[in-house]
């Protein structure tokens, strides 16, 4: 208790003497140096799916993925089609004849191919869909970083307030979903998405970029 008590009482004579001494000074007519306010950080969101669909750019290399996917789809329908058209052909020979058996091998190599082109052409869509996307990302980044350095914004965080909590999900699922949360609470007069679809599709549709 003796212990405390010297404690609290060295406690409040410093706290005098850090008074007495401010008093003093301003008594001489210095004034204590004065602590600089923080400055004021200007924030902003983005919703990088929303801006995506807005952006003109965005459409025009869907339309040119669609195209080649197209071409695809049918290059693998055709060898679909004639692993099925063999199948058929051999069905209608005899059983053991020689002519059935080179069919049969026919048609599985068809089948074979088929199914390495499925594997190739879906490996090539992600692939293209993935460069489509990084593109995209980062001319995004460097508007934003244009935008901002022009409004004096020092933060833009993507606005992720449309994610929601999963349902009957397990605790390690909705602590996960929690953690990657970054905007909690956002006003709507922060968001800069349409801002920068506009800025974006002036810049992508101007004649002097063609």
């Amino acid at each position: 208790m003796k212990s405390n008590r010297m404690s609290t009482v060295g406690l409040m004579v410093a706290v005098g003497i850090g008074a007495l001494a401010v008093g003093e000074l301003r008594a001489w007519g210095v004034a204590p140096a004065a602590v600089p306010a923080a400055p004021k950080t200007s924030v902003a969101i983005v919703n990088l799916e929303k801006l995506m669909t807005q952006l003109d750019e965005t459409e025009v290399l869907n339309k040119e993925l669609k195209s080649t996917f197209d071409k695809r789809k049918k290059e693998f329908e055709e060898v679909v089609n004639r692993a099925r058209a063999l199948e058929t052909e051999r069905d209608m020979l005899p059983a053991e004849s020689r002519e059935r058996r080179q069919k049969a091998a026919d048609a599985a190599e068809a089948k074979k191919m088929a199914e390495a082109r499925h594997t190739i052409y879906q490996a090539l869509i992600d692939l293209d869909n993935g460069e489509l996307i990084r593109a995209m990302y980062t001319k995004i980044v460097a508007s934003i970083n244009s935008f901002s350095q022009k409004e004096g914004i020092d933060l833009v965080m993507l606005d992720d307030r449309g994610i929601t909590l999963p349902t009957s999900a397990t605790q390690s699922q909705v602590n996960s979903a929690i953690q990657a949360k970054r905007v909690l609470f956002a006003s709507d007069t922060i968001d800069i998405t349409d801002r920068l679809a506009k800025i974006m599709n002036a810049e992508y549709n101007s004649p002097t970029r063609k």
